[in-house]
């Protein structure tokens, strides 16, 4: 008898696994345990107060993660991001890159990891394929997101601009093939 791998084996069994429920508001309270919102959740009540990171000068508790994530869950909501939909990420290593994850995690939101080296031809086509409806990125990779949308078929909500200091400032408009324009800062100091 043919044996099949281990990785195999849970390849097929987890692909068998129903997809996750839908989600009107962020967070889910039918949330399944141990998925990474609620464990953001759990860390933000239990541990509000230890250290989750530190990000140059800057430093974040648990407390202050899961409310920075949950401000950004609720303006990607707010800007029609739902379960199952792409947002691209395309930063270098940041706290914003976990806030990022963790705020989709709670929309039950797609991550799509960009590779901040690909040419403008690359990015078209990982977000026409990926359907990606935001990106969140730096002010450095405006020119090739519009080198990407020159090329055409681009179909995206907006960008949200993360502020950085060592860049150029954030455009608040700018390429209208991107989308709305909106700043992470702004987001993060909305009441």
């Amino acid at each position: 008898p043919e044996r099949t791998s281990y990785f195999f084996r849970g390849a097929l069994s987890s692909s068998a696994l129903p997809p996750p429920r839908a989600s009107a508001v962020a967070p889910a309270d039918d949330a399944p345990s141990g998925d990474l919102w609620s464990v953001l959740e759990r860390a933000g009540t239990e541990f509000a107060d230890r250290p989750a990171i530190h990000d140059g000068d800057r430093h974040y508790t648990y407390g202050d993660l899961h409310e920075r994530a949950l401000k950004l869950a609720r303006f990607l909501r707010d800007q029609g991001v739902g379960p199952g939909e792409a947002v691209g990420v395309m930063l270098r290593n940041r706290a914003e890159v976990i806030e990022t994850h963790f705020a989709l995690a709670a929309l039950r939101a797609v991550v799509l990891n960009v590779n901040v080296r690909l040419a403008p031809p690359e990015l078209n086509h990982i977000f026409r394929q990926s359907g990606a409806r935001w990106i969140v990125t730096t002010p450095d990779f405006a020119p090739a997101l519009s080198a990407a949308a020159a090329l055409g078929d681009l179909r995206l909500g907006g960008v949200l601009w993360v502020d950085d200091p060592a860049a150029q400032s954030p455009p608040t408009s700018g390429d209208a093939r991107l989308g709305e324009h909106h700043r992470y800062s702004a987001v993060m100091t909305a009441a």
